[in-house]
């Protein structure tokens, strides 16, 4: 038989090969490339170092896995530890070498490789990057930290357009200020704006956020009736998803807003346990849905099938949790525990 690390290639032990991820001549002895190395066919070739920004976490190992999205790293020949969080409110693709790969959130500024701030009130920012945040339409604010234009609404006495701006309102009648508070146009279609984090985990509570809006896209502030449900969509239709369980299904809304804490539990389809490498068996799906408590109680309040970006791969579980195989209490596999 062959010398451990290698593989009968002939009929003679002269055929025996190392094996990818071992190196050494042909015939053995085999060694298996040190952690932060790689060696990706088989035979007697060296083992190279991982790229900047990759590493390989054992000894052994035939390829390099990416420094997961949210991290960095400059070092060749590294493991996972070498993987360096990006700075807070900023976040970088799968593979990343430089802090300045970390470019600040939406609804956050600063420059690419922080440290990144919140936009102020009365501004916003809706893509990543280093661009200073937009200040809102005139006679319209926004909280801190607003990651959308849809979020600056007008402020008292002025109502929105079709064209996003805020007009003053001829009087209170029309400015419907009983029905939707004030500052909020009067025509409505009881449309909903959803926000969800920028990366979700399985198991792991994620708060996401629903609001009300009116025909204009501004916010329905008095409506703290109204009850939303939350569905897992099957591949982004209307279908319900079987392999995914949510915490929680039923909100009301607050000021026109509805906050869920949602713990998504989806069924993977593979687990590799020496690169820790899990595949999701397929992407969620979120829909919300309701009826409107306000005005007419058959008009239906919906929003489109929107992705949870759930972090797969290195990155299922995020630093000080690990990944629990066993079934949980939803009957699913796959949830994210704090490490004991």
């Amino acid at each position: 038989s062959c010398p451990s690390g290698s593989s009968l290639a002939g009929n003679s032990a002269q055929h025996c090969r190392c094996t990818a991820g071992y190196t050494g001549p042909d015939g053995g002895p085999c060694v298996a490339c040190d952690a932060g190395k790689y060696k990706a066919e088989a035979g007697s070739g060296s083992c190279a170092s991982c790229e900047k920004g990759w590493f390989a976490e054992e000894a052994g190992s035939s390829s390099c896995l990416g420094c997961p999205a949210g991290t960095f790293h400059a070092d060749l020949s590294a493991t996972s530890t070498a993987c360096e969080w990006c700075p807070e409110h900023s976040s970088s693709v799968e593979g990343s070498y430089v802090g300045e790969h970390c470019r600040c959130n939406a609804g956050y500024t600063g420059p690419d490789g922080g440290p990144c701030s919140a936009c102020d009130r009365g501004t916003y920012k809706a893509a990543q990057g280093s661009e200073p945040c937009t200040i809102c339409p005139k006679h319209a604010v926004s909280p801190p930290a607003s990651a959308a234009r849809d979020l600056c609404t007008c402020t008292a006495g002025y109502m929105g357009s079709i064209e996003g701006e805020c007009r003053a309102c001829a009087g209170a009648e029309q400015c419907n200020s009983a029905l939707y508070g004030p500052g909020v146009a009067s025509g409505y279609h009881a449309p909903l704006a959803v926000q969800l984090p920028a990366v979700a985990y399985a198991g792991k509570g994620a708060r996401v956020v629903v609001t009300k809006r009116d025909v204009y896209g501004q916010t329905v502030r008095s409506d703290s009736v109204s009850i939303l449900a939350v569905y897992a969509s099957l591949l982004g239709s209307l279908d319900v998803d079987p392999s995914v369980t949510l915490a929680t299904t039923r909100v009301s809304l607050l000021q026109g807003q509805a906050t869920f804490s949602i713990a998504a539990s989806p069924t993977y389809s593979s687990w590799d346990s020496p690169s820790s490498r899990t595949e999701l068996f397929r992407p969620p799906f979120l829909r919300f849905e309701g009826r409107d408590a306000l005005s007419d109680a058959t008009l239906r309040m919906a929003s489109v099938p929107t992705l949870l970006n759930l972090s797969r791969g290195a990155a299922v579980c995020p630093r000080g949790s690990v990944l629990d195989l066993s079934p949980n209490e939803w009957g699913h596999e796959g949830a994210c525990r704090v490490c004991p």
